[in-house]
């Protein structure tokens, strides 16, 4: 390519160089010309004023020196007295007074003292060392005008003469007459204003020495010319001293009036000179533009057009190569690449719009481009098979149309998202799925989204839908959610509680069963940790478990802890755990099942409470079986005591003193008599049957059983009812609620300190007329504490240290006056006491109480003794048959002996009806009292059987007739109680 000028080069050479340069040199020169020139004629002009100002001032100020020197002399000469005087001349004076001053001549301004009637102060001249003298300008009272002093002197006398300061203002404007666009000002030394312009500057005595131009001006001894502020504008001016006065003459003018406005009419003639030069020049200038460019670009465009048509480039190399100027050579040849790029470019998009419209029909998803109006303008093959239409006939159809969608749960016609779209300006997608109604009547489950299609000016011009079958997805996410459904329940209904932790122990997720055992809403534990739960032992352990647990990444089986909930009530879990994983592998925590097992350790601690109960009621029933051999053998050691001790009875004179031993010694059998049944009959476990008795007399013999129990330091008070109604209730239950009583009131009260127990028995009528038998037992111990009063019911509730007591024993009262009607409550302080309040019910129709049970139970006390009767004794015990034989036999009777059931059972067949009666005893050894008797009432009904027995809480004492007995006595008996019951059993037979 050949190299062309740049168009640049051009236009600096025929426009700038040979235009331009030439007039913007002449232009400045002429300007700096024009400025020098004028700027040295205002020099010129104010230096001629400054000196008429100086040289009329000088004159004026000479004169008023001489007049006022001449009259200070004749004054001198003449000694007249002080005089005031007004004189006129270029200066005009005020006033001239001469003095005489009072002072010594010579001695300074100290030593000047004018007279009174001087009133102008010493202190307004400056310095008193030159003369004359003059002061700063000042306004004066009496005068009532602007003026100024000057001071001469003689040797003895002075003049003084106060200026007229309108006399320098007419001196000085007279002057300016001639050039009134001048500023002048007329300074002391100090910058006091002697003239200005302005007279009120003049009047109100102005001081100018803060202005730039001002301070620089009195700064030189020497005429100057100044640029500088003053009055806020640039001032040229020229500065000139007055001497000997010290004044100082300054003449300018504002810089634009001396400079710009001279300036700005050489300007305005300089333009014009340009202007007529451009216009001739610029005709030529067009001439050879429109040669170089204008042809030239002419040519290229009609160049461009035959490219259009024909697509060839190379046109635009012979124009580039025909360009006057480079850039129209350099635009010509980017014409020609931009153009070869376009139409590269255009056969690309033709092959991308090819590889488009293939992409668009191969989609999966159902595409449709719709216009403003919702109409379909185009739409893929899938969405023709997805809706049923063919795309061609849907072409220019309401998208609503074709795509008929409802809720797949409700049915609802559901909002068409194109219409969205085109109000909102905005992409919409369908949340959820939909329910395609396609051409043919099939449904699909779709998901739905709509986007607006913009110009490249933002403007919306369509919308673009994008439908997908999401019936699989749907089904799968169904089957999720019933899965979810599930798990979620299973979690909500499991007893167990689930949670999952963080590797630092924080909850993050549970189940209800963990809100339920950790005693919280979400909302309070969602931010804690199983630390919170525990204490400091628990909390280690636990620690160990999940450490062990998170480095081995398996399960160590089931474990229990002791853990508080949020209300601090302690319980028991048993927990399994395992490692959490995220979707990387890692571990990120913990899955741990936990069950409350609190009720089932309470109720295995219970259980083992029961069996060392059960252990303990197994030997209380071996000891009973126990009580019972050992009740019998010592029944049949104190019946031979008691019956030789009764035949000595009958043998000894009343009076005679051994009689009464005797008598001590058969109580003393028979108390331990009462002792053994009532060991007996509290060892063994018996069905409770309800009989009249005395509740006094029960109280009084369950005293005597604890009397050695309890400690001689703790008295006790008895203060029993009198007439109290009969009471029907189990005896040995009854003994059982005193004994306990008693029991823990001799418990309450500490061993090393001496106390009391109460006995209070009475009857008394509630409000509805019931009527009870109370009992109160009261103790002076420390009472029960409030915090443990509503428990001390509870069964296996105690305080007492271990092996001290089973919690029973409360429990037990309280049960056996609940099944007897009754009531219990008590009333207790602690440091004061406790009182128990036992109420039973009286039954209605109750009979009197019996009186202590006698020894027999026949009805009659008289006994005949026929010698024809024949009684068989059956007993184990040689030394009992030997007795009662003898017994039976010295009160007439005959009496045949066996040594047990079997013995019995022979002598009765060898004597052969001969037997009238039989006194049979329970406990022998071989077949037993027991069976011996269902033989005797099954072979011998009408043979009458007396049974002989130490344990009177045997049933067979309750009801004898249903056992086959016709009498029971027990042992050990008296010998007159052995022969009424004889008697009243053989008359009853008839014997």
């Amino acid at each position: 390519m050949k190299s062309k000028p740049p168009l640049r080069q051009l236009v600096q050479k025929d426009f700038f160089k040979r235009l331009m340069l030439p007039l913007g040199v002449l232009s400045i020169v002429a300007v700096t010309a024009a400025g020098v020139a004028e700027l040295r004629n205002l020099y010129i002009a104010h230096k001629v004023f400054v000196k008429t100002v100086d040289r009329s001032i000088s004159m004026g100020m000479s004169a008023a020196h001489r007049t006022l020197r001449h009259m200070a002399l004749s004054a001198e000469e003449s000694q007249e007295p002080t005089q005031e005087v007004s004189l006129g001349g270029a200066l005009e004076f005020h006033r001239i007074v001469v003095f005489k001053a009072l002072g010594a001549p010579g001695l300074g301004r100290s030593a000047l003292a004018p007279p009174a009637s001087v009133d102008v102060p010493l202190s307004l001249f400056p310095d008193l060392a030159d003369w004359p003298a003059v002061s700063v300008p000042y306004y004066s009272r009496p005068l009532d005008a602007p003026t100024l002093a000057v001071l001469v002197r003689a040797e003895q006398f002075f003049a003084m003469g106060e200026l007229n300061l309108k006399s320098v203002e007419r001196l000085v404007q007279n002057i300016s007459t001639a050039s009134p666009e001048n500023l002048v000002l007329v300074l002391d030394r100090f910058g006091n204003v002697i003239y200005h312009p302005d007279s009120q500057m003049i009047r109100t005595q102005e001081n100018m020495g803060h202005e730039p131009l001002v301070k620089r001006g009195l700064a030189s001894w020497q005429p100057r010319v100044l640029l500088d502020m003053l009055d806020h504008r640039f001032v040229f001016a020229t500065t000139w001293r007055v001497m000997p006065w010290n004044w100082v003459i300054i003449v300018g003018k504002p810089l634009t009036q001396a400079v710009l406005t001279p300036l700005l009419w050489v300007m305005m003639g300089i333009m014009a000179t340009v202007f007529l030069a451009a216009f001739a020049l610029s005709i030529a200038f067009k001439r050879r533009i429109d040669q170089m460019i204008v042809q030239p670009i002419n040519h290229l465009k009609t160049q461009w057009d035959a490219i259009t048509q024909q697509h060839n480039t190379e046109l635009l190399r012979e124009a580039a190569d025909a360009s006057p100027f480079l850039e129209l050579q350099i635009f010509a040849h980017e014409l020609r690449r931009s153009t070869q790029d376009l139409l590269e470019q255009e056969t690309a998009l033709r092959t991308q719009g090819r590889e488009l419209y293939r992409i668009l029909e191969s989609i999966g998803d159902a595409v449709i481009v719709t216009d403003t109006g919702g109409r379909i303008v185009r739409m893929n093959a899938h969405a023709g098979r997805l809706t049923g239409w063919n795309p061609s006939q849907a072409l220019g159809r309401p998208a609503q149309r074709i795509l008929s969608m409802v809720d797949p749960r409700s049915g609802k016609p559901l909002q068409s998202l194109d219409a969205l779209v085109l109000s909102t300006g905005v992409a919409q997608n369908l949340h959820g799925h939909a329910l395609l109604k396609a051409a043919d009547g099939s449904q699909k489950v779709v998901t739905h989204n709509a986007a607006p299609i913009r110009d490249d000016t933002g403007a919306l011009y369509g919308v673009v839908l994008v439908v997908r079958d999401a019936t699989a997805e749907y089904e799968a996410l169904r089957l999720l959610e019933e899965s979810e459904k599930k798990y979620r329940q299973i979690m909500e209904t499991m007893e167990e509680a689930y949670m999952e932790l963080e590797p630092n122990g924080r909850l993050s997720f549970c189940n209800p069963a963990t809100l339920k055992i950790l005693g919280g809403s979400w909302d309070e534990l969602q931010h804690k940790t199983y630390r919170d739960f525990a204490d400091e032992v628990t909390a280690q352990r636990m620690r160990t478990f999940f450490s062990e647990i998170y480095a081995s990444g398996s399960s160590l089986g089931l474990q229990d802890f002791t853990i508080h909930d949020l209300q601090g009530r302690l319980k028991t879990v048993e927990i399994s755990a395992g490692v959490r994983y995220g979707e990387d592998g890692r571990p990120i925590g913990f899955r741990v099942l936990a069950r409350d097992i609190t009720e089932k350790v309470e109720a295995l601690e219970q259980s083992r409470r029961l069996e060392k109960i059960l252990m303990q009621t197994q030997k209380m029933e071996s000891l009973g079986t126990l009580a019972g051999g050992v009740a019998h053998e010592f029944n049949n050691l104190l019946q031979a005591m008691s019956g030789y001790l009764e035949m000595a009875l009958n043998h000894t004179d009343a009076q005679d003193p051994r009689s009464r031993w005797l008598s001590r010694v058969q109580e003393a059998a028979f108390k331990a008599r009462d002792l053994i049944r009532r060991l007996l009959s509290f060892a063994r476990q018996t069905e409770p049957i309800p009989e009249p008795m005395s509740l006094n007399d029960v109280v009084e013999e369950t005293l005597e059983l604890l009397q050695k129990s309890i400690p001689r330091m703790i008295e006790i008070q008895k203060d029993l009812g009198p007439n109290l109604p009969v009471l029907v209730a189990d005896r040995l239950q009854v003994e059982q609620v005193i004994i306990n009583l008693v029991a823990n009131a001799r418990d309450a009260i500490e061993s090393d300190n001496p106390g009391t127990i109460r006995l209070k028995t009475r009857a008394h009528t509630d409000d509805n007329g019931q009527a009870w038998i109370r009992l109160e037992i009261a103790d002076t111990g420390g009472g029960i504490p409030e915090e443990i009063q509503d428990r001390i019911f509870d069964p296996f509730f105690t305080t007492k240290g271990p092996g001290k007591g089973t919690g029973l024993g409360l429990s037990t009262v309280y049960g056996i006056v609940a099944n007897h009607g009754g009531r219990i409550h008590f009333e207790s302080r602690p440091g004061f006491g406790t009182t128990f309040f036992v109420d039973f019910p009286v039954k209605p129709g109750s009979v009197e109480a019996p009186a202590r049970k006698a020894e027999v139970l026949s009805e009659e006390t008289t006994a005949p003794t026929p010698s024809d009767i024949t009684l068989l004794v059956v007993d184990d015990e040689p030394m009992l048959v030997e007795l009662i034989q003898g017994l039976l036999e010295s009160a007439g009777y005959n009496v045949v002996t066996a040594g047990s059931g079997e013995d019995a059972l022979t002598c009765l067949t060898q004597n052969n009806g001969r037997i009238d009666a039989v006194l049979l005893d329970l406990s022998m050894p071989g077949m037993g009292g027991r069976r011996c008797l269902e033989i005797l009432r099954t072979q011998y009904p009408h043979l009458p059987v007396i049974v002989a027995s130490g344990d009177t809480a045997h049933e067979i004492f309750r009801d004898p007739k249903r056992f086959g007995a016709h009498g029971c006595i027990a042992k050990p008996y008296r010998l007159q109680t052995l022969m009424e019951t004889l008697h009243n059993v053989l008359r009853k037979s008839g014997s």
